[in-house]
């Protein structure tokens, strides 16, 4: 736009509406990535909760292998194995953490959304700051 030699204003507006639709559009790619690993990783977890409930004892096994690379002993990773196995969900918890790697999020898909946005906005307004804080030949 500067090179076209138009008015401030002229680059002011067109800054400040490519400013609007970074952001827009990198919100929602924001959104929509959360969002889709989040369901990702319901669909994993719920697959692993299946398993769970078909098939206890391979479950318990790969708990127990799991605690054993994690440094216990064979018999005392059994132990806890078969321990957390009383508690189901701890189990699950435990299991979908160590061995997909699946953590809660920390921000809901929105929120995500909205910082990516405003991250962007933010970032796209810093080439407009001389234009709105200088005269024209300066802010050049």
């Amino acid at each position: 736009m500067i090179g076209a030699n138009v008015e401030p204003r002229l680059v002011i507006i067109a800054g400040l509406a490519g400013a609007l639709a970074d952001a827009l559009s990198m919100g929602a790619s924001g959104y929509l990535a959360a969002k889709s690993e989040g369901e990702v990783a319901a669909r994993q977890i719920a697959i692993e909760k299946e398993e769970f409930r078909l098939m206890p004892d391979l479950e318990e096994q790969e708990l127990a292998i799991i605690l054993e690379a994690k440094g216990l002993a064979a018999d005392r990773a059994r132990e806890t194995a078969h321990a957390m196995m009383v508690d189901p969900q701890r189990a699950l918890d435990t299991k979908v953490q160590e061995e997909l790697g699946i953590q809660r999020p920390s921000v809901t898909p929105m929120v995500d959304g909205v910082v990516t946005g405003t991250a962007t906005a933010f970032g796209a307004l810093i080439p407009l700051i001389p234009f709105l804080t200088m005269e024209t030949d300066l802010a050049l």
